[in-house]
């Protein structure tokens, strides 16, 4: 009843069609498990020298914190960031299944909507793009998954339908799908999908989100989706893909 009233508050805007932005261009990129594994190692070896405490370390945290540390230092390296000062803050978000977080937990098969918003604390546009931006960013996502997905007051008395009181969306960066759906084995009658898009992408209300899935062609790599501008999207291409040839270099 508590979700009924407040979503009846809402504003929505059905769409019948939805066009894609001519000033945008998809792109898909993909993080192997020797990548995510080296990822995790950086933060690993970050909490031995103790500039971390933070032991939720997984290929969900790491693949998120790299991909939006890259696309604020694509933002920069273009000029598309005008005036960023000590003011501008930036925000993740991702939504969470709560299903098993409960005790006892509910049953998979449980047909309802079990599914929570999170959104990190603050965190200021240069931490973002510093020398240790990578395991700020860990530590933020790790921390919120932590802490939220632990918390079942949160979660019940609708707290946390209210994580976005207070977030720049033109400064929020989200998550759509999640690798633990296997989405390119649903076959429903045609043939398993030969590529997948995530509509919402392409969303031009303010932030900017990716879509996250498991690869088609191995069962360990991940597949990311981002629609962005062209100049910022060759300017993330190479972040992203200097940053990872990098890892094989220490």
């Amino acid at each position: 009843m508590f979700m009924w009233e407040e979503t009846k508050k809402k504003n929505l805007d059905m769409r019948d069609i939805m066009t894609p932005p001519e000033h945008k261009v998809r792109g898909t990129f993909t993080i192997k498990r020797d990548d995510i594994e080296k990822l995790k190692n950086l933060i690993l070896n970050s909490r031995r020298r103790g500039s971390t405490t933070l032991t939720h370390v997984t290929s969900f945290t790491v693949t998120t914190a790299y991909v939006w540390t890259c696309l604020i230092k694509s933002g920069d390296a273009i000029g598309e960031e005008m005036i960023i000062d000590d003011s501008v803050m930036e925000y993740f978000g991702c939504a969470a299944d709560f299903r098993a977080r409960f005790n006892p937990p509910l049953p998979q098969s449980y047909f309802g909507n079990c599914i929570v918003g999170c959104v990190t604390r603050s965190i200021r546009h240069v931490d973002l793009v510093g020398k240790e931006s990578f395991e700020i960013a860990v530590e933020l996502i790790g921390e919120i998954i932590q802490t939220k997905m632990k918390d079942e007051e949160w979660v019940l008395n609708g707290d946390w339908s209210k994580v976005l009181d207070n977030v720049d969306l033109t400064r929020f960066f989200t998550i759509a799908g999640s690798p633990k759906h296997d989405l390119y084995a649903a076959d429903f009658g045609w043939g398993k999908a030969a590529k997948l898009e995530f509509i919402s992408l392409d969303n031009d209300d303010g932030g900017i989100s990716m879509s996250l899935s498991k690869s088609k062609d191995f069962d360990e790599d991940l597949e990311i989706g981002l629609s962005l501008s062209k100049t910022r999207m060759n300017a993330f291409a190479t972040i992203f893909t200097h940053g990872l040839s990098f890892l094989y270099q220490v």
